[in-house]
């Protein structure tokens, strides 16, 4: 029996869901001119239907599938890697399992539609999934807005937090005035300039690292910080015409 319903699981992975298939469709009709797109719309919003009943029905087979065999890891594992949204229905010793998290969350089908699943997944899992650091990291790289998500004690890591960007400085307790954290912070998420505080923004080192990977950030400079940087240019420019 689960060898079958891994067989179907299988084969409904391999199909195409309602917004891939519409989204193939969507690129192909760009390409065509008006007389090509009225000669083709009923054909365009029948494959459409056809392609949302064939998701309800997918839907609706896994969900069921999902009751009968919640606590079977392998299949409880391919129905999440089908739609992470799923494992609401997994056990709770499945809800605590890395690789059942790992599909559901970072490998899931669903993940290229539907921006907020994965947050959902990851909501679902246990709260000492939500304080492993090594998997926690693992999942902020895959999304950074995961961060208000994880244990109180990942919210104030200072690794977790780098590895969160902006997210992080907006969620942490702790690390907010954290220099070591910022310099990081700016080195791998330069557009985190936008929404940091006006000390931050007064900081020449700090702005500099951002405009070296991203030049157009400047505006976010504080006004003080770029009178400053004017003044600077002025002087170094007489010196050399004087030289």
């Amino acid at each position: 029996m689960d060898n079958n319903l891994l067989k179907q699981l299988q084969e409904i992975s391999n199909s195409l869901s309602t917004d891939k298939l519409c989204h193939e469709l969507n690129k192909v009709s760009s390409t065509w001119t008006g007389w090509q797109l009225e000669s083709t719309e009923k054909i365009f919003h029948e494959l459409r239907h056809t392609a949302q009943l064939y998701e309800c029905e997918i839907e609706s087979k896994l969900e069921e599938i999902m009751k009968n065999h919640y606590d079977n890891k392998d299949i409880v594992i391919k129905c999440a890697l089908i739609d992470g949204s799923l494992i609401d229905k997994a056990s709770k010793r499945l809800l605590n399992d890395i690789d059942v998290a790992r599909a559901a969350v970072l490998l899931s089908m669903d993940l290229e539609c539907e921006y907020s699943t994965d947050r959902y997944a990851f909501n679902q899992l246990s709260d000492e999934l939500k304080d492993n650091k090594d998997f926690v990291l693992e999942a902020i790289k895959n999304n950074r807005s995961f961060i208000d998500l994880v244990s109180k004690r990942l919210i104030n890591d200072k690794d977790v937090v780098i590895a969160a960007g902006s997210h992080g400085l907006k969620v942490t307790e702790t690390l907010k005035n954290d220099r070591e954290v910022l310099m990081a912070i700016a080195k791998n998420d330069p557009w985190f300039l936008s929404d940091a505080t006006p000390s931050v923004r007064k900081d020449i080192e700090i702005v500099c690292i951002c405009c070296r990977l991203r030049p157009e950030v400047i505006k976010y400079a504080h006004p003080d910080l770029i009178a400053e940087l004017i003044t600077m240019l002025y002087q170094q420019t007489k010196k050399r015409k004087k030289g």
